[in-house]
């Protein structure tokens, strides 16, 4: 058994419920704490499978508020030079966004941090 997960800042116990972030934020004192490339259960694919699975599930789990809140969350998570508007992001309707989404990850090479960011938020979605 692994040990218990504990914040960097306080000492708590951090809850992780379902996939593991990259981020973890105490719910108690705010602190992020990032874990491991080697504690996270969902590695980013650049495969045709994987990002049809990753840009359906987004659609699934996420309207077009949900889509935009995801996009604030994932600028503040990349480098200021990349800058998404979502605003600019081509495609109509749920599932256009969020196969734009995907595929502006993918030609960054930011698909990972799109995962960890999506399981923040919604930590049950299964990519697996």
């Amino acid at each position: 058994m692994s040990e218990p997960l504990r914040c960097t800042g306080c000492g708590a116990l951090l809850v992780v419920a379902g996939q593991r972030p990259d981020v973890i934020r105490c719910e108690y004192c705010g602190a992020d704490n990032v874990l491991a490339a080697e504690a996270r259960t969902i590695v980013a694919q650049d495969s045709r499978p994987f990002l049809v699975k990753l840009y359906r599930a987004i659609a699934r789990d996420f309207d077009l508020d949900g889509i935009q809140d995801l996009v604030k969350r994932l600028n503040g998570r990349l480098p200021a030079s990349y800058d998404l508007d979502y605003e600019n992001l081509p495609g109509t309707g749920d599932v256009g966004k969020a196969r734009e989404l995907v595929q502006w990850c993918r030609r960054r090479k930011c698909l990972q941090t799109l995962v960890d960011t999506v399981l923040s938020v919604r930590p049950s979605i299964d990519l697996s």
